[in-house]
Formats: structure tokens, C-alpha cells, sequence
């Protein structure tokens, strides 16, 4: 008699949830691209931005720096950003 190796059962890939997560990630980014347009920021750029500070809400304070990574991760995209305080390299993540 001959042993069959038991059977592997595979779910179909349009039923799965990451490809359904997938397709909710596509039409989300497509909607944000039509609302406003996303700067092409990639490592190397020296960008200088205005950020409201959290603690303060009114107040906005302007960050100089360069893009040393960027994430692409469809809505959840992120950069990088290096700059200098009070001497210190710091390091700041930003969505795009």
C-alpha cells in the first residue's frame, strides 16, 4: 500500500484578508492622490517643512533637515528626516 503525503489545503488568494487589505490600501492612496498631491521626497533631499508642535496647538515651528530613508507602505508611507538641535543629530519620522 502506498502512503500519499497528507493534502495541503490552499484558501484562494481573493479571499484571503491580506488581499483584501491590499485592495482597501490601493483605493485609499488613490483617493488621497486625487484630494491633494504628494510630494516626491526621496533620500537625499533637503526639505524644510512647518509642523504644529502637539503640546502647543497654535504654535508651529519649521523643521530644516534631509531625508535619509523613505518606507513605502501605500497610505502608511513614511520618510525620515535628520537634522540638527543644539548640535545633536536627531531623527524624526514623518507620513507623507
Amino acid at each position: 500500500m502506498v502512503e500519499h503525503p497528507p493534502r495541503i489545503k490552499f484558501k484562494r488568494p481573493d479571499k484571503t484578508a491580506r488581499h483584501i487589505m491590499n485592495i482597501l490600501n490601493k483605493e485609499a492612496v488613490d483617493k488621497v492622490r486625487t484630494e491633494r498631491t504628494i510630494p516626491d521626497v526621496q533620500p537625499g533631499c533637503i526639505v524644510q517643512m512647518r509642523v504644529q508642535v502637539p503640546e502647543n496647538k497654535r504654535r508651529e515651528s519649521t523643521l530644516k533637515g534631509i531625508v535619509i530613508a523613505r518606507r513605502n507602505a501605500g497610505i502608511a508611507t513614511t520618510f525620515r528626516l535628520r537634522r540638527l538641535v543644539a548640535g545633536v543629530g536627531v531623527e524624526s519620522v514623518f507620513p507623507l
